[in-house]
């Protein structure tokens, strides 16, 4: 056998992968097993969480690779930790419309009475009276 070659070029880049939408979880396999899988669509993931780091399927995926086939995908180590970093805020939505008017409340209770007011002005003179008996 002869030496070694030199290495070769390096090879074109692969296309992106898709981004895993886990869209389910399941505490158990026997409930992915169970699990009415017809409304899932083509590469959606089912993850099993179990709540139990000694529990074999603890962390498995299984993703949908067709109407009928389903595939083991991979094993997580750190189950539980599916959350990534909080979105940005939305805008804010459109001032909805006006609500129907609610009933009258009940009439309050009185309040306290207010300061006298200032003195008025002198009216004008009256007429004479009239002459006594």
């Amino acid at each position: 056998m002869g030496p070694m070659g030199s290495q070769g070029p390096q090879g074109v880049q692969g296309e992106a992968g898709v981004a895993l939408k886990i869209r389910q979880i399941v505490s158990s396999y026997q409930e992915y097993l169970d699990l009415d899988k017809s409304e899932f669509a083509v590469d959606d993931v089912i993850a099993i969480v179990t709540n139990s780091s000694v529990d074999p399927d603890n962390g498995k995926l299984y993703i949908k690779l067709s109407d009928t086939i389903w595939a083991y995908l991979c094993k997580i180590s750190q189950v539980g930790v599916f959350q990534g970093p909080q979105g940005i805020q939305g805008p804010m939505g459109p001032q909805g419309i006006q609500g129907l008017t609610g009933p009258q409340g009940p009439r309050g209770i009185q309040g306290p009475q207010g300061p006298q007011g200032i003195q008025g002005l002198d009216g004008p003179e009256g007429p004479q009276g009239q002459a006594g008996p």
